[in-house]
């Protein structure tokens, strides 16, 4: 075989070996490091969440045990480790409770970082900061107690120190699927509520007090009736460290639960009037007219009638003419006598068959024929 021959056979296996470029290093499988690390004070803890990696810093997963470690500094001191747990890909969380010389005023500053260690023990680092403030904690709130009233879910609990905010929390436990169809009608349009609610605390008589006043109540007006919700309260304490706006936040209150039961008549009408009417003809009615009523899960109107004597005596009882709620505000009753005098009141009825107090009275004679 000639030279020419033999290269010819041996080039298609060099074009197979091209140059891969420069090999890689091992991978050192460490975990990337917590970007998320956030920071509360409770009482007498600082809460502490992140979400522990489930990439390595060559983009693969994580495997084998990790491992979290904590470390707190009161600055300029060094970061120091407070304790280590185990850990797995996701949310995570851990509790520094604090010694009795941080949970002393003055207020300070509190750095945290997480470093996630690989089974080897080994980290890319530790996370971006977290800040929380050192210091005394509000007192907890006391002797919190909800009640359903017409306006909304009444709060109230023991006042406290004027300088700190009161947070509210509402928990919307059970949303009343079994309520009968008169109930369906709501105070405000029956839209999704969010399962958790958190709002500042404001009495119904805010306007009348000193600005930071802790009136000892509040009041959830948003709150639906035939739903079921637990409450639960905090004090919350401002702190500005080193530019860094914080909260000392008090432990909450045991969560208190209140069913919105709608238990709560409407207004009576109002402006009633009587009206003779068909004395020409062979048939004789009243008609009856008032001021419709502004509730938005009004049901419905009840009208009754009383005989009187001439001079005024009621004979027998009261009479209700309408068997069902007559929806508008007025009234045809075709079932009257001439000679006779008829008292008539109204009442109003909702969703939940409150019924009302009775209006103002209309008198009305029918004149003999």
């Amino acid at each position: 075989m000639t030279f020419a021959a033999t290269l010819l056979l041996l080039l298609p296996l060099a074009a197979g070996c091209a140059n891969p470029g420069p090999p890689k290093p091992p991978s050192l499988h460490l975990p990337e490091t917590v970007s998320d690390l956030s920071a509360q004070r409770v009482g007498t803890e600082v809460r502490l969440h992140w979400t522990t990696p489930d990439k390595t810093t060559d983009d693969i997963d994580v495997s084998g045990a990790m491992t979290a470690q904590i470390c707190r500094a009161t600055p300029p001191s060094a970061c120091v480790p407070t304790q280590t747990i185990l850990v797995k890909s996701g949310p995570s969380e851990a509790t520094d409770v604090l010694t009795s010389r941080l949970t002393a005023n003055p207020q300070g500053l509190l750095e945290y970082r997480v470093t996630i260690l690989n089974s080897r023990q080994r980290s890319a680092g530790p996370s971006t900061p977290a800040f929380a403030a050192a210091g005394e904690a509000p007192l907890a709130i006391s002797n919190l107690r909800v009640e359903a009233t017409e306006q909304g879910a009444e709060l109230q609990w023991s006042p406290g120190d004027a300088a700190d905010a009161i947070e509210l929390t509402r928990l919307h436990a059970v949303a009343n699927t079994a309520a009968p169809r008169q109930t369906a009608r709501r105070l405000q349009p029956a839209a999704k509520e969010p399962a958790e609610m958190h709002f500042q605390a404001a009495a119904p008589n805010s306007e009348h007090l000193p600005v930071g006043t802790d009136a000892g109540g509040s009041l959830d007006a948003t709150a639906h009736r035939g739903e079921t919700y637990s409450y639960t309260a905090q004090r919350v304490r401002k702190a500005v460290l080193a530019g860094h706006t914080l909260e000392i936040r008090s432990l909450p209150f045991a969560a208190v639960p209140v069913t919105m039961r709608d238990t709560f008549p409407p207004q009576p009408p109002a402006a009633l009037e009587a009206i003779l009417s068909g004395q020409t003809g062979k048939s004789l009615a009243i008609d009856l007219s008032w001021r419709p009523n502004a509730e938005p899960d009004l049901a419905g109107y009840v009208v009754y009638r009383q005989e009187l004597e001439p001079d005024g005596t009621a004979i027998g009882t009261r009479a209700r003419l309408t068997a069902t709620p007559v929806p508008s505000p007025g009234f045809h009753d075709a079932t009257i006598a001439a000679g006779h005098i008829y008292n008539y009141s109204v009442t109003a009825l909702d969703g939940a068959a409150n019924e009302s107090a009775p209006s103002l009275s209309a008198k009305e004679e029918v004149p003999m024929r």
